[in-house]
């Protein structure tokens, strides 16, 4: 697996988990873009992880829904088969 994989197995997560949250408290696509200032297209490719956001929406977006980001990081492996 490419770091560039890592990456963009980061970010699906991380807008999996935006996406959750926003939907969890009743928030639309729209009223976040508006808040922002941006596109819903915007925000709907960051949810699915292929857009990154500048570290002020991502900060914007944190404090429109409430939650402040941590980061816990868990690797595991498997074995490869022969």
């Amino acid at each position: 697996m490419e770091l560039k994989s890592l990456d963009r197995l980061f970010y699906q997560s991380l807008g999996r988990q935006i996406s959750e949250i926003r939907h969890e408290k009743g928030i639309s696509l729209k009223e976040l873009a508006e808040e922002l200032s941006c596109s819903k297209q915007m925000i709907d490719n960051f949810e699915l992880g292929k857009n990154r956001l500048s570290e002020d929406k991502f900060t914007k977006i944190c404090r429109y829904l409430g939650i402040k980001p941590t980061i816990d990081v868990n690797v595991s492996f498997i074995e490869l088969e022969e």
